[in-house]
């Protein structure tokens, strides 16, 4: 009676609760909302514990293994500091000179204008051109003119791009010290997940689980150290290319097409574009041999690299590599292309182990139907 009681009176307080949810739908919309915000800081910061993770043990391996004390702290330290190291070193080498070509541009659009003009005269055009080209003749008056037009709207933008990055910043720099608290107490965090595992499952689903989490986690790492050398061969290739090929910014174009390369397959593609705006203003036609050849470079990269290298530290063969990229980018776009061939990676082991067993399992079985020779 008393166990029928308190099952009646949990009834009533879910209805209740589910009437003050719907009853005030708009708060608690808003309140859910938060707390996906904050599980998403949390997720950014998981991720970034994870990439970071793989400098960080390395330096605990081989360069501070010997120390007493702090091995951690100063392997979390010099990690951090490699990571911004390569990410300064690229921007000091692509900004400027990204920078220069635009200015170099800027520059140009005169004489490109009074060709434009040209041609369009040459073909009928110069009625409908000059309204278009009429924006040449002072960019900066034409720009301060809508300014003023549309002064309201301006600084209504204005004021909520500056309030998105900086909420935008203080998210990031919430996930990066969430991955220091993360990294500094990995040992604990383990210990406290293990325990959970063994408190809230079955001896035998928390053996399952913890196998498909370090099944998983290698995986992961493996993938995205391939990545990166990927990465690396695509823009030392591209560089030297454009040496060969006379093409100008060839290290700084070959360090953006790297960097831009950790995205699977279309990576390229975006520097490719910047790489091209870079090239114009020095030759058109080099842009456009630029573009020719990377889109071969491109096609040698995902036929053929891309899978043998990627494949290669995953264990997985080109096609299941090139499967992979193509369901997860229509399935979830860039994001579907980085995390699809580690996942389908992750399954194939799983799936590979699981057939061993039952193929184990059958074995004994069809020894005891086979027919014995000795017998009489």
């Amino acid at each position: 009676m008393k166990k029928n009681v308190l099952k009646g009176f949990g009834y009533a307080v879910t209805a209740f609760l589910l009437f003050l949810a719907i009853r005030y739908w708009p708060h608690v919309e808003g309140l859910l909302l938060s707390l996906l915000d904050g599980l998403g800081i949390l997720a950014v910061g998981a991720v970034l514990a994870f990439i970071v993770d793989i400098p960080l043990s390395f330096y605990e391996r081989k360069v501070f293994a010997r120390l007493p004390k702090g091995r951690r702290g100063f392997s979390l330290a010099a990690a951090i500091l490699s990571v911004l190291v390569v990410v300064l070193l690229v921007l000091m080498i692509v900004v400027p000179e990204f920078i220069a070509s635009i200015s170099l541009l800027a520059d140009m659009l005169p004489s490109i204008e009074s060709s434009i003009r040209s041609i369009a005269e040459d073909w009928g055009f110069s009625e409908r051109f000059s309204a278009f080209a009429d924006m040449f003749d002072d960019p900066l008056r034409n720009i301060a003119v809508a300014f003023g037009e549309n002064f309201g709207d301006t600084f209504a933008n204005a004021i909520s791009f500056v309030g998105s990055t900086f909420d935008a910043l203080v998210s990031g720099l919430m996930a990066t010290v969430f991955a220091i608290y993360i990294l500094l107490g990995k040992d604990w965090l383990s210990k406290g997940a293990f325990r959970l595992e063994n408190a809230f499952l079955s001896p035998k689903h928390a053996q399952a689980f913890s196998h498909v989490a370090s099944v998983a986690a290698s995986i992961f790492r493996r993938f995205l150290v391939g990545q990166c050398l990927e990465a690396m061969i695509l823009g030392l290739l591209s560089m030297l290319g454009m040496l060969l090929l006379g093409i100008p910014h060839a290290a700084t174009i070959g360090s953006l097409i790297g960097v831009t390369a950790l995205i699977p397959i279309a990576g390229a593609w975006i520097g490719a574009i910047i790489g091209a705006f870079m090239i114009l203003p020095a030759s058109p036609l080099k842009a456009l041999v630029f573009l020719a050849f990377l889109l071969v470079l491109q096609q040698l990269e995902g036929n053929l690299i891309y899978p043998r290298v990627v494949g290669s530290t995953l264990g997985l063969k080109g096609i299941w590599v090139l499967a992979a990229i193509i369901v997860g980018g229509k399935l979830g776009g860039i994001l579907g292309m980085l995390v699809a061939v580690p996942l389908f990676a992750v399954f194939l082991v799983l799936l590979d182990e699981h057939m061993e067993r039952l193929e184990a399992r059958k074995e004994p079985s069809a020894e005891a139907r086979s027919p014995n020779p000795g017998a009489s």
